[in-house]
C-alpha cells in the first residue's frame, strides 16, 4: 500500500473513531462492567469459522516400511507403518514394493474374561469379600505414626513394585490381553518387481481423506495401491491400479498372525472369497474375517494348497475384507449369543461388492471429512517436500517444523476418528497391534485412558466420546461387585449404590485392583474417568443425556466414596476456608500417588480426584434437577477433603507427609516426616522409579489438569503447582511429556509447554516415531530418548488435547484466548475449536498479537451467553453479519459477555485494540531488520508512522522477509558447491540456482505481498532441503580442534568423508583463503611449536570449490590468567571450586551452588598484564539440569568495560560432546567466540539471566590467533569472465537452441559476479567458476569433452558388469550415441554436456542382476507357543515344542543360531514343494561360551519351494545334565535368483496389427522396409529371456510402429466409380424385375463399403466393372405387356376395317418382338402397352366409312357361345373413340419415362470408353 493510499484509510479510520467516541462519552456507564451500544463496520474481517484453512495434512516417505518387523510392541512396525481404522478394525499399511503387507486388528479380539473353561470368572474379584475388620485394621496401621513415617504392611513385599495389592483379587484373574489377528499379503515378484528396482516411490497416509497410498513405477508403468477402512461399509478396500491395462499379476492370501487364535481357512473360488473363521483358545471368543477380489480384466485362480489366489493380467483389483467376532458388552457373559457371524460378515461383503470401487472411497471420504474438517490449525509453515521421517528426524536435531507440530496436532485427531468408532473405546494401543501389545494393551485407568478421550471434546469430535461413556456404563454391574467384595461396601450390587475401577481393565469387567500396589491399587479411577463423561456435557450441553445417561454414572460413582471414605486421626484438615478447620480429615484409605511413593492414605492425587467428583456431580445435580440432599452432603464432603497441602520447598504436596522436594544424584527426590519422627526420603519415589529421568506421573497435579481445583483464580495454589511441575522436569515417557504439556497450557506458561512439544514430537525412542505413533519408552537415560521404543497411543491423544488447551480453554466458566501462544508460534489461525458451552471458535493472531477471534453458538437452546477473555478484548469490537452487537464488558478481568444466537458467527476484531504494542513490536524490529532490506524497511516505517490498520499485515511480511532472506544468506552460497556428483544434473542446479537468484530479487525489491513470501516460504523450505543435503559429505575433519597446542605432538591430519572420494583437499596454513591453485593435502601437517598457525582447507572438484572453507587456529602461547571471581560465591568445593575453570585441567571443573537463575552471574578474568586476544574458548558442563543460555564478553578499556561479544547459547544439553563425565550425570560442551582484537588486562563473562540450573564450567581460555579477517580479493579473473560472458554472441545457434535455465542462469551469473566484486577471494572464485561453467556449457568455450570420454570409459568397463538384461542394453544404446558425440570434431559443449547427462542416467540406472538376498526374521517362522521370541531368536527348551517352518522360494538358505553351554540338539529337515526330504541334519549346538549369530546351516539347491523345519531333538550330550538344553533359530538369509520376466505384448500387438495389413495398399518401397523390421521383430520374439529384455522389445515395436506408420498408400483413382455410383443410384426401382434390380442394389453398397474404407486401384476397378455391369443387367418388368399379348394374340379381324386390322397387326408384332428382346427397356415395354391399351379399331359400318359402328362388336375372335361379348379390360371408352385417324397414325403416348434411361445408357457407354482408354494409357 502506497503512502497516500495509507493516509486516505487512515483519515477516515480517524473519523470513524472520533464520531464513535463521542457517541461512547454520552452513554457509558460508570464502573468496569460496561455495555456499549452498536455501529455499523466497515471492513471484512479477517477469519471465518465455518471455513478450514486449506492446508494438505500427509505423512509421506520414500521408502517402504519394515515388512520383516519384529512382532512387538516395539517393532520397527510401530515407527514406519501407517494406521487406518473404523473403530472396530483395524489397518497397519506398510507400503512393500515386492510383498506388501495388509495388517489387520479387530479391537474385540481378547483373550481372558468368562469362558466355558472358567465358570467361575469374578471379574477380578475374589468369591468372598473383605471384612469391614481387615480393612479398618489395615487404615489404623496405614494412619499409625508412632514408628513409621510410613505404616506400610511388610508383608506386602515391601515397597513400590514389591509391594502386592493388599486387597488382591482372585488369584488367577484370566484379565487377558487384547490380540494380533492376521495379515493379507500381496505378492508382487511374479512381475519381476524387487524391492530396489522401481522408480519414483511414495507412500503416503492422507489424514484428511482416511486413505494410505503406494504408489512407484516400474519399467514405465505406473502402479498404485489405495487402502482405507470404512466406517459406512464395515470393510477394509484395497485398490490395486496400473496406469495401463492387463499389467497386474500378483498373489493373495490371507493368514491369522496370532498362536493363540485358531482357524480354519476356505477358499470359495467361484465368488473369490476366502475366509477364515475359528476362535480364540484361551476363552472361546468367535472370529470370523473374509476376504473379497474383485477384478477388472485378466483373470484368478485359486491355489489352495499354497492358499493363494494368484491373479493374472488384470487392470484393476479391488480387495474387500470384514471381521466381527461375536463379543459384546453384556456383563456377565460378554457374548453375543444371537449373533450370526456369517450372515454379519457375508452381508457386508455382499453389499459392498454390489459398490464400485469409487463410490465405496467416495462414503469414506464423505463420512471421515464430516468429522476430520471440523477443525483446521495453521502454524504458519505448510507442507513442504521433505518426508515425514525426514522431518522427524531434523526435528528431534533442533529444527522445530510448525507444518510438524500441526501434523501432530491433526493425527491425535485422526487416530480418534479411526480408533473410536466402534464397539470398545481405545485401548493403551488404541485399535493397532503387531504381536503382543505392551502392559496387554488394556484399559489403564490411573492417566492413560482417561488421556485418550482429553481431545475428543475440545477438538470438536463430541460423537467419538459417546464409546467411552458407553464403556463406563457397562462398568458398572462389574464395579459394584469390586466395591463390594474389595472395599466391603455391602449392597453395593443389589441397591446399586456404588462402583468403583482400578487401574487395569478389559473388556470383560476387570474392575478389581491387580499385580503391584505401586499401579495396581486404584480406587479414584472411576472418579478419574467420570471428568471425561462431565466433559461430554459441559461441550454439548446436552441435557437430556446428561441426565438418562451420564448423571446415574456419575452419581454411582460419587456414592462409592460416600461409602468409602474414612476419617483419618492423624491427618487434620489444613485449610482455613473451610468451615472444618483442624478437624479430622476424610480421606481415601488406603491410597497411592500413581506410580511412586508407599501406601498411605489421603494422598492428594485420590483426594483432589473425589473432591472432583463431587464438585462435577454436584453440578450435574442441579442442571438435571435431582437429589437435593445428596447434593449438599456431597459439598460437605468435600469441605472435609482438603486435597492442596503446600511443602516447605513451595510445592504442592503429594504425600500428607511430605515435607520438601529436595535433590539425590543431581535428582529431585521427596522426603517426609511424622510428628516427632526423624525426616526420611519418601520410600520408592524420585526419579528412577520404574524408568529413568523425573518422575513420569504428576498424580499430585491432577486438580490443574484436567481438573479445575487449582486455577489462577487461587495463586498459592497455582504457584505450588508451578514449582511441582518444574520438579518433574522436561523429559521422562511420551505419554508423560504429553501430560505435561496440558499442565503446563493450564499454568499458562506456553513456552514450558511448547518446550515440552518439542520434548515429545522430538522425543526418538520416547516420543513420537518416523509415522508419528508415540512411544512410551523404555531406557534411554536421563532423557529416555536413546532407548528402546515402546508403542502407547495415549500420548497422541495427550499432544492433541494440549495443543488445543494451548490455544483455548474454558473450564472456569468462560473461554480463555490463546492463553498459551509461545513465541515460536508467532502467527497462526485455529478454525472448528469448541470451548464448553457448545462454542465453536476461531482464532487468528500475527506477531505474537490477536487480530480476531470468531465464535458460534451450537448448543440447542435458542441462544446462550458467552464471556471471552483476552488481553485488552474490551477495546475490541464485536460484529455478526456485518453490524456491531451489544456487550457486556469487565476491563477488571479483560472479559467481554454477549447473548449469542443460535448458528450466528460473531466476530471480535483485535485488529486495532493493540495498535500501540504493535508499533512498539514494529520498531523495535527495524532495527533488526537486515540492513539490505531496505524497500522492506520503508514500507514498515510507513505503517508505523501512519499508525496503519494493516501493520500487523505489514509486520509479518517483513518479519518472514527478514526470515527469508537471512536464510538465503545462510543456505544460498551451498548451489556454488553443488556437482554432476551429487545425483543432480547441471540443468537441475541451473533451476535451483535461479530460484535463489529469484527469491533474492523479490526480496530485495519488495515486490511481494504476504501470501506471496508465504508460498516462497514453503518452497525455500523445500529448496533449502535440496541444497544442505549433498552437503553431508563435504566435511573436512581436522585431528586438532582450535586452541593451545601443548606437548611434543603437532601433527595435524586432515579427513573428508568416504562419500567425498571425487573430491581433493587443498589448503594453506598462511591463513590465506585456499583456491584452486593451493596445495594438495596428501600426508599430515606439523603445526610450528613457536608461531601461532592458522590452517584453512576446502575441498575442490577439479576447479570448482565445493564446500565451505573451513579454518582452525592453533596457538603456541596461551594468555596466563593470574585469577578469577565469581559473583556468586557459593560453590560444591573440592573439586568444584573457581579456580577448576582456570588450571588448563579439563577433568576439574567450577560448579555453581544454589544460584538464582533470575539474576546475572559475572565471571572476571584478570591478567597479570595487558594482553592481546580475539577469541576465548569455553569447555563446559551440561546436562539435562545445567545449562549455559544467552552471554555476553566484556573487556577493560580505559576503566570501563565494554561489549566485545554477545552470543545467544553457550550450551545445553543438546550440545553434548563425547560420553557421559563419570558420575557426574553431565557432558562437555564446547563454544567458541571470536570477536575483534582488544587489548586489555581484565575481561568479564556475563552469563544473563534464565540459565539452566547451576552453570558450571570445566575450563575458560582467553587467546590470540592474529588472524585479521578476509578482506577484498583479486577480481581480475572474475572481471575477464564477465566480460567475456557480455561480450558473447547471443544470436549463435548453439545459445538461441540451448534450454532456457542455462540462458537464464548464465545471465544471472553475470549479474551475481558484478554484486560480489568487494567480496573476499573464496566468494570471488566460487563465481568466477560459476559463471565459467555456464559459459562454456553454452558452447562460447572450447568444448570439453573429458567427462564424457571418462564416462565412456566407465561405460565400457561396466558392460562386463553382473547387470540386468534391460539396464545393460540401455547403457549399450546410449554409449553408441556417446561414442558419436565424442568423435564429432565439431559438436558444441551443449550437446556435449546433454550427452554427458545421459549417459550418466544410464550408467545409474544400471540394475544388479543375478541374484538377490532376503533376511527373514525369526518371527515370522510359524510355530507351537512352546517356541518363544528371545530377541532375535526363537528359541524353546520342550522336546515336545513340535516343528518350527518356514516356506520359501529360492536356491540357498543360511541360518543363523545361537550357541552356548546350556544349549541342546536341533535338527533341520528341508522339504521340496512336494514335501519329499532333501536334506536333513541334526546339529549341537553346545559351546563352552557364548556365541550369537553363530551358522546353524548353509545349504544350496535348486530355484524352487521349499519348506525348513527347526526341531529340538535333546540336550547336548556335552553340555551339564542340570543345564536346560535350549536350542534357538534366527534369522534366515534367504537367495533367489533375480529372474527377468521379459515383456513381449507391446511388440506381439504391434505385430497382430501388421498381420491384417494389406499389401496391395501400400507401395512397394515402404512395404518391404516394414516386413524387414517385422522379420527382425519375429526373430527377437523366438529368443529366450534371458537373451533379451522388455526394453529391447518395448524398442523393436516402436520401430515396427514407425514402420507400419511409414507405409506409403498407392494412389487410387476412385472418380469413375463415384461416376458409376452417381448414375446407379439415379435409377428409379420403377419399371425393373425384383431380382435385377436387388443385383444393382447391393453392387451399390459393395461399393460405397468398399469407398468408406481401405482399397487399391485394382478393387476399385473392379467394383466400377461390377457396378456398370450390374446396371447393364437391370432387366424391364415385362408382366402386363405379357399378359395382354396373351389375350390379342389369337384375335382375328372380324368387322375391323382393313386399315385399322392392319395397325394392330403391327403393334402386336411390335409387343411380341420386345418380350423377345432379353434388352428391352421398361420405356419401351411401358409404351407398347400404353398403345394396345389405348388402341381403336375402325368398323366398317362405321358412317365415316360407308357403315354402321356397333358398340357392341368384339375386338377378338367371335366365340361360338357369345359372339357379341367384346373383351378389352384395358380400353377405357371402348366404343366411343374417334377413329378416323386409325389409318394413319397409331397414338405412342408420353415418352419422357425413355429420357432417362436413354441418359443413363449413354452415361455408362462413355465410362467404358473412359476406363478403356485409362487401361490403355496405364
Amino acid at each position: 500500500m502506497n503512502l497516500q493510499k495509507l493516509e486516505e484509510t487512515m483519515m477516515k479510520t480517524r473519523m470513524k473513531k472520533l464520531l464513535a467516541g463521542m457517541c461512547a462519552v454520552l452513554i457509558l456507564p460508570i464502573g468496569s462492567a460496561q455495555t456499549v451500544l452498536a455501529e455499523e463496520p466497515e471492513q471484512n474481517f479477517p477469519i471465518s469459522v465455518e471455513k478450514a484453512v486449506n492446508q494438505t495434512l500427509k505423512l509421506w516417505y520414500d521408502s517402504p516400511a519394515k515388512i520383516n518387523t519384529a512382532e512387538s510392541s516395539g517393532g520397527e512396525w510401530m515407527q514406519q507403518s501407517l494406521p487406518l481404522g473404523n473403530g472396530n478394525l483395524g489397518n497397519l499399511i506398510f507400503g512393500g514394493i515386492s510383498k506388501e503387507r495388509i495388517h489387520f486388528n479387530e479391537k474385540t479380539l481378547w483373550t481372558g474374561g468368562p469362558s466355558s473353561s472358567r465358570p467361575n470368572y469374578q471379574f477380578g474379584n475374589k468369591a468372598t469379600a473383605y471384612t469391614a475388620t481387615e480393612i479398618e485394621n489395615y487404615r489404623k496401621l496405614l494412619d499409625d505414626k508412632s514408628s513409621n513415617v510410613f505404616n506400610d504392611d511388610k508383608s506386602l513385599g515391601g515397597y513400590g513394585m514389591g509391594a502386592k495389592i493388599r486387597f488382591p483379587g482372585e488369584d488367577n484373574l484370566n484379565k487377558g490381553s487384547y490380540q494380533d489377528f492376521g495379515d493379507i499379503w500381496l505378492d508382487f515378484s511374479a512381475m519381476g518387481i524387487t524391492d530396489d528396482n522401481v522408480q519414483n516411490y511414495r507412500r503416503e497416509l492422507d489424514l484428511q481423506t482416511g486413505i494410505a497410498s503406494t504408489e512407484f513405477s516400474y519399467k514405465n508403468v505406473s502402479y498404485k495401491r489405495e487402502h482405507f477402512v470404512s466406517s459406512p461399509d464395515q470393510v477394509m478396500v484395497t485398490n490395486l491400479s496400473a496406469s495401463e491395462k492387463g499389467k497386474l499379476n500378483f498373489s493373495a492370501k490371507m493368514e491369522l498372525n496370532n498362536d493363540n487364535l485358531e482357524g480354519k481357512l476356505t477358499f470359495d473360488v467361484r465368488n473369490q472369497t476366502c475366509t477364515i473363521e475359528g476362535k480364540v483358545k484361551d476363552n472361546d471368543l468367535k472370529f470370523r474375517t473374509t476376504m473379497k477380489l474383485l477384478l477388472t480384466g485378466g483373470e484368478i485362480t485359486a491355489d489352495e494348497k499354497n492358499q493363494v489366489y494368484r491373479i493374472k493380467n488384470a487392470d484393476q483389483v479391488t480387495i474387500i475384507m470384514a471381521a466381527e467376532t461375536d463379543y459384546k458388552n453384556d456383563y456377565p457373559t460378554y457374548r453375543d449369543k444371537e449373533k450370526n457371524l456369517s450372515n454379519v460378515i457375508d452381508t457386508r461383503i455382499n453389499d459392498s461388492s454390489k459398490k464400485s470401487y469409487d463410490e465405496l472411497k467416495q462414503t469414506h471420504i464423505e463420512d471421515h471429512q464430516s468429522l476430520f474438517d471440523r477443525v483446521s490449525l495453521d502454524l504458519g509453515e505448510f507442507q513442504t517436500s521433505v518426508p515425514t521421517d525426514q522431518l522427524i528426524d531434523e526435528y528431534r536435531n533442533g529444527s522445530y517444523s510448525h507444518y510438524l507440530e500441526t501434523l501432530a496436532f491433526q493425527y491425535g485427531r485422526y487416530l480418534t476418528i479411526a480408533g473410536s468408532r466402534g464397539t470398545l473405546p481405545s485401548n493403551l494401543v488404541g485399535l493397532w497391534t503387531v504381536g503382543p501389545s505392551a502392559w496387554t494393551g488394556d484399559y489403564h485407568f490411573n492417566v492413560n485412558v482417561q488421556m485418550n478421550y482429553w481431545p475428543v471434546y475440545s477438538t470438536n469430535l463430541a460423537e467419538c466420546g459417546t464409546t467411552f461413556v458407553d464403556y463406563m456404563d457397562k462398568l458398572r454391574e462389574p464395579g459394584r461387585l469390586t466395591a463390594e467384595r474389595v472395599h466391603g461396601i455391602k449392597g453395593a450390587v443389589d441397591n446399586h449404590t456404588g462402583f468403583t475401577v482400578h487401574t487395569e481393565n478389559n473388556p470383560f469387567g476387570m474392575t478389581a485392583p491387580t499385580n503391584a500396589q505401586e499401579y495396581g491399587w486404584n480406587p479414584t479411577g472411576a472418579a478419574w474417568a467420570v471428568q471425561n463423561l462431565w466433559w461430554h456435557y459441559e461441550f454439548t450441553q446436552d441435557e437430556a443425556y446428561l441426565k438418562n445417561t451420564i448423571y446415574p454414572i456419575m452419581k454411582e460413582a460419587a456414592q462409592f466414596w460416600d461409602s468409602y471414605l474414612w476419617t483419618s486421626e492423624y491427618q487434620k484438615i489444613n485449610d482455613e476456608t473451610s468451615p472444618y478447620h483442624g478437624e479430622n480429615r476424610l480421606v481415601a484409605a488406603p491410597s497411592f500417588s500413581e506410580e511412586q511413593g508407599p501406601t498411605a492414605i489421603g494422598t492428594t492425587y485420590d483426594q483432589s480426584l473425589i473432591w472432583e467428583l463431587y464438585n462435577e456431580c454436584i453440578r450435574a445435580g442441579k442442571i438435571v434437577g435431582e437429589d437435593e440432599a445428596v447434593l449438599q452432603s456431597w459439598k460437605e464432603k468435600m469441605q472435609k477433603l482438603d486435597p492442596i497441602e503446600i511443602n516447605a520447598t513451595n510445592g504442592i504436596k503429594e504425600w500428607y507427609e511430605e515435607t520438601r522436594v529436595g535433590q539425590e544424584t543431581g535428582h529431585n527426590k521427596s522426603y517426609a516426616k511424622a510428628g516427632d519422627l526423624a525426616e526420611i526420603a519418601v520410600p520408592n519415589s524420585g526419579w528412577n522409579i520404574g524408568h529413568n529421568g523425573e518422575q513420569r506421573h504428576a498424580s499430585h497435579l491432577v486438580g490443574l489438569f484436567p481438573g479445575t481445583l487449582i486455577n489462577k483464580e487461587n495463586p498459592t495454589y497455582m504457584n505450588a503447582a508451578i514449582q511441582s511441575l518444574t520438579e518433574r522436569g522436561e523429559y521422562s515417557t511420551g505419554w508423560s511429556k504429553a501430560n505435561k504439556i496440558n499442565l503446563w497450557a493450564r499454568a499458562e506458561n506456553g513456552e514450558k509447554a511448547y518446550k515440552l512439544l518439542n520434548n515429545l514430537i522430538g522425543g526418538n525412542s520416547s516420543g513420537l516415531q518416523h509415522n508419528l505413533f508415540d512411544s512410551h519408552g523404555s531406557g534411554g537415560g536421563d532423557t529416555m530418548m536413546n532407548g528402546t521404543p515402546v508403542w502407547q497411543i495415549d500420548g497422541n491423544f495427550g499432544l492433541t488435547s494440549g495443543v488445543a488447551e494451548m490455544l483455548v480453554q474454558s473450564q472456569s466458566g468462560y473461554t480463555q484466548f490463546l492463553p498459551a501462544i509461545p513465541d515460536a508460534w508467532e502467527k497462526g489461525e485455529v478454525r472448528g475449536l469448541k470451548a464448553r458451552g457448545n462454542f465453536t471458535i476461531g482464532e487468528k493472531w500475527a506477531n505474537g498479537i490477536a487480530e480476531a477471534f470468531t465464535i458460534r453458538y451450537d448448543g440447542n437452546k435458542d441462544s446462550s451467553v458467552f464471556t471471552g477473555s483476552y488481553k485488552n478484548i474490551t477495546s475490541a469490537k464485536i460484529y455478526e453479519n456485518g453490524k456491531e452487537v451489544q456487550v457486556t464488558k469487565d476491563t477488571d478481568k479483560d472479559r467481554i459477555s454477549f447473548k449469542a444466537d443460535a448458528g450466528k458467527t460473531y466476530t471480535i476484531d483485535m485488529s486495532e485494540t493493540n495498535i500501540n504494542e504493535l508499533k512498539e513490536q514494529a520498531s523495535a524490529f527495524l532495527n533488526q531488520l537486515h540492513p539490505d532490506l531496505i524497500n522492506a524497511k520503508n514500507e514498515l516505517q510507513t505503517a508505523i508512522d501512519l499508525s496503519s490498520k494493516e501493520l500487523g499485515t505489514v509486520l509479518t511480511k517483513v518479519k518472514l522477509m527478514d526470515q527469508l532472506y537471512r536464510s538465503y544468506l545462510n543456505k544460498a552460497e551451498n548451489i556454488y558447491y553443488l556437482t554432476d556428483k551429487d545425483n543432480l544434473t547441471y540443468s537441475q542446479i541451473d533451476t535451483l540456482y535461479n530460484q535463489l537468484r529469484k527469491l533474492r530479487k523479490t526480496l530485495l525489491e519488495n515486490t511481494g505481498d504476504l501470501e506471496d513470501y508465504q508460498n516462497a516460504e514453503n518452497q525455500f523450505t523445500d529448496l533449502s532441503a535440496q541444497l544442505e543435503k549433498p552437503m553431508a559429505n563435504r566435511i573436512i575433519s581436522f585431528s586438532k580442534d582450535s586452541g593451545v597446542i601443548t606437548g611434543n605432538d603437532r601433527t595435524l591430519t586432515l579427513s573428508k568423508s568416504s562419500d567425498a572420494k571425487d573430491f581433493e583437499i587443498r589448503y594453506t596454513t598462511d591463513g590465506s583463503i585456499p583456491r584452486h591453485t593451493s596445495d594438495r593435502y596428501e600426508h599430515p601437517l606439523q603445526l610450528d611449536n613457536k608461531e601461532n598457525t592458522v590452517v584453512r582447507a576446502a575441498l575442490f572438484y577439479n576447479e570448482q570449490r565445493v564446500s565451505p572453507v573451513y579454518t582452525k587456529k592453533y596457538i603456541a602461547k596461551s594468555i596466563k590468567i593470574q585469577d578469577v571471581t565469581v559473583s556468586h560465591t557459593e560453590d560444591w568445593g573440592n573439586n568444584y571450586v573457581k579456580a577448576g575453570m582456570i588450571d588448563q585441567n579439563t577433568s576439574t571443573r567450577w560448579a555453581s551452588k544454589n544460584v538464582d537463575a533470575s539474576k546475572p552471574l559475572e565471571i572476571t578474568l584478570n591478567f597479570s598484564e595487558k594482553e592481546t586476544l580475539d577469541q576465548m574458548n569455553f569447555d563446559l558442563f551440561v546436562s539435562k539440569n545445567n545449562g549455559i543460555g544467552a552471554f555476553e564478553i566484556q573487556a577493560l578499556s580505559d576503566g570501563t568495560y565494554q561489549t566485545v561479544y554477545e552470543g545467544t547459547k553457550m550450551g545445553n544439553i543438546d550440545d553434548k560432546v563425547g560420553d557421559i563425565d563419570g558420575g557426574s550425570g553431565g557432558y562437555h560442551a564446547y563454544y567458541f567466540a571470536e570477536f575483534p582484537e582488544t587489548t586489555t588486562e581484565s575481561v568479564k563473562v556475563i552469563l544473563k539471566p534464565r540459565f539452566l540450573g547451576e552453570p558450571s564450567l570445566y575450563e575458560i581460555a582467553p587467546l590470540y590467533t592474529g588472524v585479521q579477517a578476509d578482506g577484498t580479493g583479486d577480481t581480475s579473473e572474475l572481471e575477464k569472465m564477465i566480460r567475456l560472458a557480455e561480450e558473447a554472441d547471443r544470436t549463435a545457434d548453439h545459445y538461441v537452441n540451448a534450454p532456457q535455465t542455462l540462458k537464464t542462469a548464465f545471465e544471472e551469473s553475470i549479474s551475481d559476479g558484478k554484486e560480489q566484486l568487494k567480496a573476499s577471494q573464496d566468494i570471488i572464485d566460487s563465481r568466477t567458476e560459476f559463471l565459467s561453467d555456464r559459459y562454456h556449457r553454452l558452447g562460447f568455450g572450447t568444448t570439453d569433452k573429458s567427462k564424457l570420454n571418462a564416462l565412456i570409459a566407465e561405460a565400457e568397463n561396466e558392460l562386463n558388469g553382473e547387470y540386468t538384461n534391460d539396464s545393460l542394453y540401455q547403457l549399450k544404446k546410449v554409449l553408441s550415441d556417446a561414442k558419436k558425440t565424442a568423435d564429432d570434431e565439431n559438436v558444441k559443449q551443449p550437446a556435449v554436456d546433454q550427452m554427458t547427462e545421459k549417459l550418466q542416467a544410464a550408467l545409474n540406472n544400471l540394475e544388479q542382476g543375478g541374484f538377490s538376498e532376503t533376511l527373514i526374521p525369526s518371527g515370522d517362522l510359524q510355530g507351537s507357543g512352546k517356541w518363544i521370541q528371545a530377541g532375535d531368536f526363537k528359541a524353546t527348551e520342550h522336546d515336545d515344542a513340535g516343528p518350527l517352518t518356514y516356506k520359501f522360494n529360492g536356491n540357498s538358505i543360511q541360518v543363523s543360531t545361537v550357541k552356548g553351554d546350556d544349549h541342546g540338539v536341533i535338527r533341520v529337515t528341508i522339504l521340496d514343494q512336494n514335501e519329499k526330504q532333501i536334506c536333513q541334519e541334526e546339529i549341537d549346538t553346545y559351546a563352552e561360551k557364548r556365541i550369537e549369530g553363530a551358522e546353524l546351516i548353509q545349504k544350496d539347491f535348486p530355484e524352487d519351494s521349499y519348506t525348513i523345519q527347526f526341531e529340538r531333538v535333546g540336550k547336548s550330550p556335552n553340555g551339564s545334565p542340570e543345564k536346560r538344553g535350549w536350542v534357538e533359530v534366527g534369522t534366515l538369509k534367504i537367495r533367489t535368483e533375480k529372474k527377468e520376466i521379459v515383456d513381449r505384448s507391446k511388440l506381439e500387438e504391434e505385430l497382430t496389427i501388421c498381420d491384417g495389413l494389406n499389401k496391395d495398399k501400400y507401395t512397394e518401397e515402404s512395404w518391404n522396409k516394414l516386413q524387414k523390421a517385422v522379420n527382425s521383430a519375429r526373430e527377437l520374439l523366438n529368443k529366450k529371456d534371458e537373451e533379451t529384455c522388455t526394453s529391447e522389445m518395448n524398442d523393436k515395436a516402436n520401430e515396427v510402429r514407425n514402420a507400419r506408420n511409414s507405409l506409403q498408400e498407392i494412389k487410387v483413382d476412385t472418380s469413375a466409380l463415384n461416376d458409376a455410383l452417381k448414375a446407379a443410384k439415379s435409377i428409379s426401382r420403377e419399371g425393373y424385375t425384383e431380382e435385377s434390380f436387388e443385383a444393382l442394389t447391393q453392387s451399390i453398397l459393395e461399393a460405397e463399403a468398399l469407398l468408406n474404407g481401405t482399397y487399391t486401384q485394382k478393387e476399385v476397378d473392379e467394383k466400377t466393372a461390377v457396378l456398370i455391369q450390374r446396371m447393364k443387367d437391370l432387366r424391364a418388368d415385362k408382366t402386363l405387356l405379357q399378359e395382354k399379348y396373351n389375350k390379342i394374340k389369337d384375335m382375328t379381324q372380324g368387322n375391323a376395317t382393313d386399315a385399322s386390322w392392319n395397325d394392330f397387326t403391327r403393334l402386336r408384332e411390335l409387343a411380341n418382338a420386345i418380350l423377345t428382346d432379353p434388352n428391352a427397356t421398361p420405356a419401351e415395354v411401358s409404351d407398347i402397352l400404353n398403345q394396345l391399351n389405348t388402341f381403336e379399331f375402325a368398323y366398317k359400318d362405321d358412317p365415316d366409312e360407308g357403315g354402321n359402328k356397333d358398340p357392341q362388336e368384339p375386338l377378338e375372335p367371335q366365340n361360338p357361345q357369345n359372339p357379341q361379348n367384346p373383351q378389352n379390360p384395358n380400353s377405357g371408352n371402348q366404343g366411343n373413340t374417334n377413329t378416323s385417324h386409325a389409318d394413319t397414325s397409331v397414338k405412342t403416348g408420353d415418352g419422357t419415362p425413355l429420357l432417362l434411361p436413354l441418359a443413363t445408357m449413354c452415361s455408362i457407354i462413355g465410362l467404358l470408353y473412359i476406363m478403356h482408354k485409362k487401361r490403355k494409357l496405364g
